[in-house]
């Protein structure tokens, strides 16, 4: 995991959005301090279940961190804030992190608000607007790629690298 190799041994990491937790358990394998959160009290039990991981169940705004992680994974999770919400998500998960944290965020690309084949909610985002997010943030890296969510569907991905 690129994320991993990222951040110093034994780092405190915030899983933002850990969904069933697999992720979660791999860093704390690896070693890493995480903290573990989603907005969904089934998927926390879940990832409970399987991982035996203390899940935090909260939804973004509830991120109430301050100089608390090296690094703040948040993998296939913003994407689902309503787009008028994500300048203060960022605010938040830029405070959580230390002096040269690391963000390592991916998001569903698309042209305007839209919902799945599963009904699931993903905000409107590019390149572009996600620059904006990040004009305050160091080292900001973004790549696209094609790929596919739960339901199937062909999708544009944003993968992004940022420091505080």
């Amino acid at each position: 995991m690129a994320f991993a190799a990222a951040l110093p041994a034994g780092a405190r990491v915030l899983d933002l959005g850990c969904g069933a937790g697999q992720d979660s358990a791999a860093l704390r394998d690896m070693g890493f301090r995480v903290v573990s959160v989603d907005a969904s009290p089934g998927l926390a039990a879940e990832a409970e279940r399987r991982w035996n991981l203390d899940v935090r169940v909260c939804d973004f705004s509830g991120i109430d961190y301050a100089g608390a992680f090296d690094g703040i994974l948040a993998s296939a999770s913003l994407h689902h804030a309503p787009g008028d919400e994500l300048p203060d998500i960022f605010h938040r998960l830029r405070r959580a992190l230390k002096p040269g944290g690391l963000l390592r965020a991916s998001l569903k690309g698309g042209a305007q608000d839209r919902r799945d084949g599963l009904g699931r909610f993903y905000c409107a985002m590019d390149e572009t607007r996600l620059r904006a997010l990040l004009a305050d943030w160091a080292d900001v890296r973004i790549e696209s790629k094609q790929g596919a969510g739960y339901d199937g569907e062909a999708t544009p991905w944003l993968a992004v690298w940022a420091n505080t």
